[in-house]
């Protein structure tokens, strides 16, 4: 299993991206959501980033009170 911050445990390619990913997310203003010492999740905004155990990134937008104003966000 890789977390976000498992460096020592795994050196795959899957581990890599996740962490370049973290990092880069980090710089762009994404805050870690901790469990334990790891990191479990990034987010912003009401939004979120995971890794899901296949290796999979999830991305969770923020919720919106109606369709309009998921509308804009999306062409925005």
């Amino acid at each position: 299993r890789c977390g976000f911050e498992d460096i020592q445990i795994q050196s795959s390619p899957h581990c890599q991206i996740a962490i370049s990913v973290q990092n880069a997310m980090i710089e762009k203003g994404w805050k870690p959501k901790m469990e334990k010492d790891a990191i479990i999740a990034l987010q912003k905004d009401g939004a979120s980033i995971t890794l899901e155990p296949g290796g999979q990134f999830e991305l969770s937008g923020a919720p919106h009170t109606d369709l309009s104003s998921l509308a804009m966000k999306l062409h925005h």
